[in-house]
């Protein structure tokens, strides 16, 4: 009844206070709706917002379990190496005596490069990601001055046929490669500076002297 009566006093109302009325109720139904929308979007990014950041710890936890077993994988190996009887592991790989000799090699030098390799393997493992498989070892570190052996080169193949085709074996492959070609441009260099004409007129000047006092 009291509904009933405020309708009939809201009849009565005159019509600008009735528009006004109107365009109030109005004015708070769209604002209603437009902080349900604001709402359920927030609540739907924070929904999007969970998923992926569950999906990058499963990645992260499997990458985890991924780095973990290569790293045992080549700590357990690199053991081997350095336990094992050497000729079992030169004839278990098809390595002859005959190759090490004409790299320069003694069989327990290759012992030490095997499992020195191998440990490098397994820091690697971690890292793997970040490095492309064309790029050098940093000049100056001990991965790039070991690369600069020269019996390191010799058997470089070798290692290589042992320790597969991986990221870490191209980036050794590369390093090699960018020595190689650093030492054979620089070997070019010298021999231009000790033909160049310069040199021949210095070589001429500094004779000059002992012919002269041959003269006289």
């Amino acid at each position: 009844m009291r509904i009933m009566l405020r309708t009939q006093q809201f009849g009565r109302l005159p019509p600008e206070r009735l528009h006004a009325f109107n365009r109030s109720s109005s004015y708070a139904a769209r604002s209603l709706d437009h902080k349900m929308t604001i709402a359920l979007t927030i609540a739907a990014a924070s929904l999007v917002v969970s998923i992926v950041s569950a999906f990058i710890a499963i990645l992260s936890w499997m990458r985890g379990k991924e780095v973990e077993a290569d790293r045992n994988h080549y700590k357990s190996l690199s053991e081997l190496y350095q336990s094992s009887d050497i000729g079992d592991i030169m004839s278990s790989h098809g390595i002859a005596e005959s190759d090490l000799s004409q790299a320069g090699v003694s069989p327990e030098e290759l012992r030490y490069i095997l499992s020195n390799f191998t440990l490098a393997m397994m820091y690697h493992s971690s890292e793997r990601k970040n490095r492309s498989s064309d790029s050098v070892f940093k000049p100056g570190s001990y991965r790039y001055n070991l690369c600069k052996s020269v019996k390191i080169q010799n058997i470089s193949q070798i290692l290589i046929d042992i320790m597969g085709d991986d990221t870490f074996t191209q980036r050794f492959r590369s390093t090699i490669n960018h020595i190689k070609s650093h030492n054979l441009s620089s070997s070019h260099s010298n021999i231009g500076l000790h033909n160049s004409p310069l040199q021949a007129d210095e070589g001429q000047e500094g004779s000059q002297p002992l012919r002269t006092r041959l003269r006289s």
